[in-house]
């Protein structure tokens, strides 16, 4: 009985799998900010040739997914507002954003110093504490590393700024938000994009990259496989590790004063 009941769930699950035929881009979702004054694209993917129609509060707008299931719809130009709902329907189907707003929406993108999150900032305590913003939505892109560029991101959801969820936000993308909806009064969407200490070269395509004599050979023999990849990713990993064990250590250094012309090292061994 038990294997009976666990080959239906199974089924169910699978039907269910099937069922889901409309897939939205993951940066759409419940708590998300859609740009005000442009026609606003809304895209993901479907069975080829599937029609769809999306609905924001009392505007419409329909596409039809290519032969490699890609669709985009263009919404009318809107005004800032909501809260509203987004339903996004085809083939039968009806997925449902609550809680959508209209606004402005901003890319916080670069290195460590955008990356710094709101609880490593000065005085962070008490600007965590104030940081009661419902007007305000965060929206973190996973960390993830690739040869190539990836066609949707992880599972990741919008967030209403409060002060739970902003302390791991970026520092500059959140004080960003939080003067941009004091001036202009409009909901603000800051989608944070950064990744401390990467290269320039990380965030250049392969084709520009090519075109550069010092990395043309590099690029055009790289073995993108995923075991390879995997094994470089992990060799990147364990140098991070030795670099931040040697900061750590200098910064014990200078903890101690060991810069400083009086410092005695009488009790350092060889």
């Amino acid at each position: 009985m038990k294997r009976f009941f666990s080959l239906i769930t199974i089924m169910l699950i699978s039907i269910a799998a099937e069922a889901n035929n409309i897939r939205p881009a993951a940066i759409f979702g419940d708590n998300m900010v859609i740009q005000q004054g442009i026609n606003a694209p809304v895209w993901g993917w479907a069975s080829p040739g599937t029609k769809l129609t999306v609905w924001l509060a009392e505007y419409t707008s329909s596409a039809t997914a290519d032969t490699e299931g890609k669709w985009m719809a263009r919404m009318p130009v809107l005004k800032a507002g909501g809260p509203f709902e987004m339903v996004i329907e085809g083939d039968g189907e009806a997925i449902r954003f609550s809680n959508v707003m209209v606004g402005e929406v901003w890319l916080a993108s670069g290195q460590s110093n955008m990356w710094w999150p709101v609880s490593g900032a000065a005085n962070a305590a008490v600007e965590i504490a104030a940081a009661d913003y419902p007007a305000i939505r965060l929206f973190t892109v996973p960390q993830v590393s690739a040869p190539a560029p990836i066609r949707d991101l992880s599972p990741v959801s919008w967030k209403a700024c409060t002060p739970q969820t902003v302390k791991d936000f970026s520092a500059v993308g959140y004080y960003f938000a939080r003067e941009l909806w004091k001036s202009r009064k409009v909901p603000i969407g800051i989608i944070h994009a950064s990744w401390g200490a990467t290269p320039a070269e990380a965030w250049t395509s392969g084709g520009m990259l090519a075109t550069l004599p010092e990395f043309r050979s590099r690029v055009l023999n790289m073995d993108t496989s995923a075991q390879h990849w995997k094994e470089r990713v992990d060799s990147s990993n364990r140098l991070d590790w030795q670099r931040d064990s040697i900061s750590r250590v200098a910064n014990e250094g200078t903890r101690q004063g060991v810069q400083q012309p009086s410092y005695n090292d009488e009790g350092w061994t060889p």
